[in-house]
């Protein structure tokens, strides 16, 4: 099978998009419930727009299957690439590198409202090249 797509809404969120390829790989509904599960956990972490997994097999590398992530979230996007020897590991590990990702990403956001936005000095006119100053 090349190309296939499995366009599922694999949460209550009516908004968030979704969209699985299969590339030489036969769709598989274990496999889909899984990816919707996963997928259905990292919408806790963070506000999934869109999702778009990618599974490929290709039988002459090692390992043979790869999985590719690219969610849309409020900011910039994450993405995520993940190889392993089984789907279901593949799809494990690309989950767990993108929760990791998503819990960096709200770390940070956490540490900068923690510490305050920097106090911004006013205006002033002294700052002004020579040139755009009136007496």
């Amino acid at each position: 099978m090349h190309g296939t797509n499995d366009n599922r809404n694999i949460s209550d969120n009516a908004k968030m998009k979704f969209k699985l390829n299969h590339r030489w790989l036969p769709p598989d509904s274990h496999l889909s419930d899984l990816v919707k599960r996963k997928f259905s956990k990292l919408a806790e972490l963070v506000r999934i727009e869109a999702a778009e997994v990618t599974l490929e097999k290709h039988p002459e590398n090692s390992p043979p299957f790869s999985a590719k992530v690219h969610l849309a979230v409020p900011g910039p996007d994450l993405h995520a690439e993940e190889k392993g020897h089984t789907p279901q590991a593949t799809i494990h590990k690309v989950v767990a590198k993108l929760a990791r990702q998503i819990r960096h990403r709200n770390q940070k956001l956490l540490t900068k409202r923690r510490n305050g936005a920097k106090e911004v000095k006013p205006w002033n006119r002294s700052h002004q090249p020579l040139s755009m100053q009136t007496a």
